[in-house]
């Protein structure tokens, strides 16, 4: 913790001179006489990162350090030599600080762009985009991030042409995003791509708007914290956001080594039906829950395996909310609502690791040994014959033939996150008005600073430390 009498240092460039600047003092940089103010907390017991919380509102911008310091202001620029320029309440001057020292910096984007595709690399790397055409060696692809591109086909994973059609609800806690969860009761927070409660021994629970009345299926995979033991609650069919369990609901609870069922009867109660001890579920794990109105039938899966298969006695019909309830330190790195009464099995990826494979809007899955696209049609060679299909049916193209690799890493690169879009590419500047960069797979890129929302440095330091 950082009081007033035991102040933080950072690693601040001022101009050219690189300083030790104790918090809550002015400090004279040296020859030209220049002093930058480094904040100190207001009250005793309170962080740097606490301090400057409440100015990001008014902020447009904030910057992480390694060190978990924040700093509120205007971002000018970022020099290609590594120096960020930085104008801020909390200094009198314009100040430069050294990237090296930086974890993230955070934007507020003016704009949103809505892409209709999404690529998936073979690094993990997300790119939403519209797939303009599919050739044997590359993919084309047009954005608002970039304008158009040409990926190399060796680098792609999938082609997602309706990467949503059968989840009804998906985080995107990848693009710092909390949306369409709610904060309801507790403290969550937005960080590192997951959603995480800011404390323990006390209930946490997010709620998003849902109307359900057929077969559904809700999954989280999580990862306590500071070894907790995971007590969970997942809630679906309820009428009420504002009620940990639910009203007319039904809920799984993961309550360490126990699982119960139950149903949200009325506000602020709940009414467990069956319960079985599970054993230790472990610090990190996938749990799913399935039901199907018509027959009320519940199937609870942890990690895959199932582990319950019960009637549910009350039998709700319909439901207008779903709810995520935590009450341990979390991570939850992913929080999804699918249509379907569905087993992780029936949610996999079941391809063979050689092939390449054609899913159609429904469902049905085809081995491949070629595909193309061009205006809108898929030209895709089976066993069968060649296939030509419009793109309207065609869900998602996996590719898994030879030849292909992840990206080449690089010490200059960094992550570039957009709504629905998280890559890759080698940092070369941002100006006011662009971020300019490029990747082997990529080509040099001009991304719109107005839509940017995040930029990720050292993205492979804690990696090189191990």
């Amino acid at each position: 913790m950082l009081g007033e009498d035991s102040p933080r240092l950072m690693m601040i460039v001022a101009v050219t001179t690189v300083l030790m600047l104790a918090a809550g003092q002015f400090v004279d940089t040296g020859a030209d006489g220049r002093e930058i103010f480094v904040p100190a907390p207001r009250d005793a017991g309170e962080t740097l990162d606490s301090s400057t919380r409440s100015s990001f509102g008014k902020a447009r911008d904030r910057l992480t350090t390694f060190q978990g310091d924040r700093i509120s202001g205007e971002v000018i620029d970022i020099e290609s030599g590594g120096l960020l320029r930085l104008r801020s309440a909390q200094f009198r001057e314009e100040t430069r600080i050294k990237v090296s020292e930086l974890d993230r910096v955070t934007f507020r984007p003016k704009k949103s762009p809505v892409e209709e595709h999404v690529l998936i690399l073979t690094n993990g790397d997300r790119i939403a985009c519209t797939v303009v055409s599919i050739g044997p060696e590359s993919v084309a692809i047009e954005s608002e991030a970039f304008g158009v591109a040409k990926v190399s086909r060796a680098v792609v994973k999938e082609v997602k042409f309706a990467s949503r059609q059968n989840e009804c609800i998906e985080s995107d806690f990848e693009d710092g995003e909390m949306d369409p969860w709610a904060l309801k009761q507790g403290a969550w927070t937005v960080s590192d791509g997951a959603l995480v409660t800011l404390s323990d021994n006390t209930e946490h629970w997010v709620s998003a708007k849902l109307d359900q009345e057929e077969p559904m299926t809700m999954e989280v995979q999580y990862e306590t914290i500071h070894g907790s033991c995971a007590n969970l609650t997942l809630v679906m069919f309820s009428d009420d956001p504002d009620s940990s369990y639910g009203t007319n609901s039904v809920y799984c609870s993961m309550e360490c080594g126990t699982l119960r069922l139950g149903s949200g009867r009325t506000r602020g109660n709940r009414n467990n039906f069956w319960g079985n001890g599970i054993g230790n579920p472990g610090m990190k794990g996938t749990l799913r829950m399935a039901y199907d109105p018509e027959d009320a039938r519940m199937k609870v899966w942890l990690d895959g395996e199932q582990k319950a298969d019960q009637v549910v006695p009350d039998r709700p019909t319909t439901g207008s909310y779903v709810t995520f309830m935590s009450r341990c330190h979390v991570k939850v790195n992913r929080l999804r609502v699918l249509k379907g009464f569905l087993s992780p099995s029936e949610d996999a990826d079941k391809s063979a690791p050689k092939e390449d494979v054609l899913v159609l809007r429904n469902k049905d899955r085809l081995s491949i040994g070629s595909v193309a696209m061009q205006d809108d049609n898929i030209k895709a060679g089976t066993g069968y014959g060649d296939l030509d299909l419009p793109m309207a049916r065609v869900d998602t193209i996996i590719f898994r033939g030879e030849g292909q690799e992840e990206p080449r890493r690089r010490t200059e690169d960094v992550k570039v996150v957009i709504r629905r879009s998280v890559f890759a590419l080698r940092f070369e500047k941002l100006t006011e008005t662009l971020f300019l960069g490029k990747a082997d797979h990529l080509g040099e890129i001009k991304i719109p600073r107005d839509i940017l929302k995040e930029i990720r440095f050292n993205i492979y330091r804690n990696e090189d430390e191990k």
